[in-house]
């Protein structure tokens, strides 16, 4: 990198500042109201956090020509399985809220695409991550993914009563009991603790905002089932167990290394908040008072300018200085 090249990407650093001055609506937010639990009343539920939106901005802008979204990475495009959820999700949302059938035949379509790359695992499937090389899913795999797989099919079987969703939800959750080191996404803090890993490899960065999503999954499939409940306690303990690692005191950490070796890595404005508004799904969905606790600390953290300008601050600083890697 030239040195006018290092100073432009630090003036954009510094330009980013001002993010952390926006209201905390600017950022995700539950899909219609706090109302958490109302849309888990519905036949089809709605998926809690707004994706809905994302489909009249620039976020889906490329696709195959079986109407699945890729990126173009490194002079390759690149199938993403978490865009190609997100994707999903937000048709889901757009059929539910216009009853338009092209939503649901788009959110079919992308169902229907991660079903079919997924590799098994056990008596499970587990996602992996796409090779242009090789043009197969054979990368590393992610709880978040896990748990986004769930809800889309989850919300397919709601709407096509078609046996096969429900069945492929299940198998996204033996990978909840696999150890990372295995082939799953989970870090087993104890027997009855089970922390889910966004970045299931080494060197091992605990994440939350991905954690989170996978425990959504677990958590979705058991109020709708019945299922698993032993499994979804494990997790969410485990979940719980972590929580502390994720407090500052005046902040929420985006990672923090499971060895120790490098500081926690401080959540920039935007997935603070999503971590607020995943905690809270959770805590209402479970009736989880821990959780909600956490959820309306960050929330108290961000609504004083002092704590947003030292967050800021510190974000800056580890990316000067690389503190996160």
């Amino acid at each position: 990198m030239t040195s006018k090249e290092w100073l432009k990407a630090k003036v954009e650093l510094l330009q980013k500042g001002w993010l952390y001055f926006q209201k905390e609506e600017a950022y995700f937010k539950p899909s219609v109201s706090d109302e958490v639990l109302e849309k888990y009343r519905e036949k089809c539920w709605d998926y809690p956090i707004d994706f809905y939106s994302l489909l009249s901005g620039i976020h889906f802008r490329n696709f195959d020509d079986q109407g699945v979204p890729v990126q173009w990475i490194g002079g390759s495009w690149v199938y993403s399985n978490s865009m190609i959820l997100a994707f999903g999700i937000a048709n889901i949302q757009g059929f539910i809220r216009t009853g338009q059938e092209v939503f649901l035949e788009k959110a079919i379509i992308q169902g229907e695409y991660i079903l079919r790359t997924a590799v098994k695992i056990n008596d499970g499937f587990v996602l992996k991550g796409y090779d242009p090389q090789s043009k197969a899913h054979i990368g590393a795999s992610s709880a978040m993914d896990q748990g986004q797989a769930a809800c889309l099919f989850i919300r397919l079987f709601q709407l096509l009563d078609e046996e096969k969703w429900i069945v492929a939800a299940r198998k996204m959750f033996p990978s909840y009991e696999i150890s990372y080191k295995q082939g799953g996404v989970a870090s087993l803090l104890s027997k009855n603790e089970i922390w889910l890993e966004e970045y299931p490899f080494e060197p091992l960065k605990h994440t939350l905002n991905g954690a989170l999503f996978g425990v959504l999954g677990i958590c979705e499939y058991a109020k709708l089932t019945g299922e698993l409940l032993n499994l979804k306690l494990k997790v969410v303990n485990g979940t719980l167990a972590m929580m502390p690692k994720f407090d500052r005191g005046f902040w929420s950490n985006y990672h923090v290394t499971a060895d120790g070796s490098k500081k926690p890595y401080i959540a920039s404005m935007k997935y603070h908040i999503l971590h607020i508004v995943e905690l809270r799904i959770l805590a209402n969905l479970e009736n989880n008072m821990a959780l909600l606790e956490f959820s309306e600390r960050f929330h108290r953290y961000q609504t004083k300018k002092m704590y947003r300008l030292w967050a800021m601050l510190t974000m800056i600083r580890s990316k000067l200085f690389k503190e996160y890697r």
